[in-house]
């Protein structure tokens, strides 16, 4: 390798869908969010996708069914409000040029791909930076895309930490330094705040997206 591995997770929001499935769940009532656990990554036509999704199963079964472009399906675990599922569909040419400029050179795209439910695609990119920027601006040229993190690789970016934003990550680390969240609690918000050069409300909703992050992280993988 060239330079030091970066780890980057990219937020897509396509006007259109990027594939018949993501044109699926933007439609899907009670459709909260997707991650692609294996699959979706061949060139050849149809591709086939395993799915941890969460939200109304039911509802999404009778979708996939409907879909344009879905060729077959299976729910594979049905909880409800979760499950796991198989799908076999039809690719795109914008789908399978997101792949080629996200696995370019250097870069892997690593898994979860998350289908969220405000029709957003996470995407998680590592690689060496200069073509991570490089593909930034590629991707970029094509849809809208924003840059939510990007550190150092040193670890799997599966681990529960990588859900949050650089700025929550630092408030985060700054109240677990100071004590905000011993028990009994040993610093206040406006400190953390202080400490991080904000203002202690910023602090507070950094505070609770992050906890709303993390315990989504922790709990939602199957």
């Amino acid at each position: 390798m060239r330079g030091d591995v970066k780890f980057a997770r990219l937020r897509v929001d396509p006007d259109d869908p990027l594939s018949p499935i993501h044109a699926v769940t933007n439609d899907c009532e009670g459709f909260d969010r997707a991650a692609l656990r294996f699959g979706g990554v061949t060139a050849s036509d149809p591709r086939t996708y395993v799915f941890s999704v969460v939200g109304d199963v039911a509802a999404l079964d009778t979708a996939l069914g409907e879909g344009a472009g879905i060729i077959d399906h299976e729910i594979v675990v049905d909880e409800g409000d979760r499950g796991l599922v198989y799908v076999r569909a039809e690719s795109t040419a914008i789908e399978l040029g997101l792949q080629a400029m996200l696995t370019r050179e250097s870069l892997v795209t690593a898994t979860p791909v998350e289908f969220l439910g405000d029709g957003s695609v996470l995407f998680r990119v590592l690689g060496e930076p200069a073509d991570l920027e490089t593909a930034v601006e590629a991707v970029g040229a094509e849809l809208p895309v924003t840059v939510e993190r990007l550190t150092d690789y040193d670890r799997p970016p599966e681990r529960v930490a990588a859900a949050l934003t650089d700025r929550q990550e630092a408030v985060v680390r700054a109240a677990l330094e100071l004590g905000y969240y011993d028990h009994p609690r040993t610093a206040t918000q406006t400190e953390v705040a202080t400490a991080v050069d904000c203002a202690p409300a910023t602090a507070g909703e950094h505070l609770r997206k992050a906890e709303a992050a993390l315990v989504r992280a922790a709990f939602e993988s199957l």
